[in-house]
């Protein structure tokens, strides 16, 4: 027994070498300071714990006559040492619970905000960058849409906009035959 027990701390003794190794590695041959600093958390991830907490929804699939409205909950949780803000939402719609989930995030190299959303109704994730209007208070994101048709992509916008510290609004927007066009729209109170 005494046997395994040496083996075992002499295994565990190593990996941690070989771990702390391995990160001198990969920090050594980084270009300079300024790639640690792009890292880290930085100014621009202190907007994304305005999100933080939990909140009632009130929302509107946007679509004429056919349009379908529904209420619900977003519990939203600052994630990765306060680099990204994950949202669970959980919400009713024509009687049905439905479960989504959207990662936000910023990164330092690009120095723009992203936007990552699957839900539990479709099979293809949501994703695209945007940046912050400090003027407007608006979180604005852009992206495509190629599931409909691979070769005329439908050009979208997402936009929060932080109307009060407890309200949010959270809209959709596609481009169809050269009109926006306002698909979604989505209120976050805070609970």
């Amino acid at each position: 027994m005494k046997r395994i027990m040496k083996r075992a701390f002499k295994l565990i003794v190593l990996s941690i070498i070989l771990a702390i190794t391995h990160n001198i590695v990969i920090f050594s041959q980084a270009p300079d300071e300024s790639y640690f600093e792009k890292n880290l958390p930085g100014q621009h991830h202190q907007l994304l714990h305005k999100f933080k907490g939990l909140w009632k929804m009130n929302f509107g699939i946007l679509a004429g006559e056919e349009s379908i409205y529904g209420s619900g909950i977003a519990e939203n949780l600052i994630i990765n040492t306060g680099r990204h803000i994950q949202m669970n939402l959980n919400f009713n719609a024509k009687g049905e619970q439905i479960k989504g989930l959207i990662i936000i995030g910023y990164n330092g190299f690009t120095e723009k905000y992203y936007f990552f959303g699957i839900d539990q109704i479709s099979t293809p994730a949501t994703y695209c960058e945007g940046y912050y209007n400090e003027s407007t208070k608006q979180l604005i994101f852009e992206g495509e849409n190629k599931e409909i048709d691979k070769d005329n992509p439908i050009h979208f916008k997402i936009v929060f906009s932080f109307v009060r510290d407890d309200k949010i609004t959270y809209d959709r927007y596609s481009t169809i035959n050269g009109k926006e066009v306002k698909t979604f729209e989505c209120s976050l109170v805070r609970n």
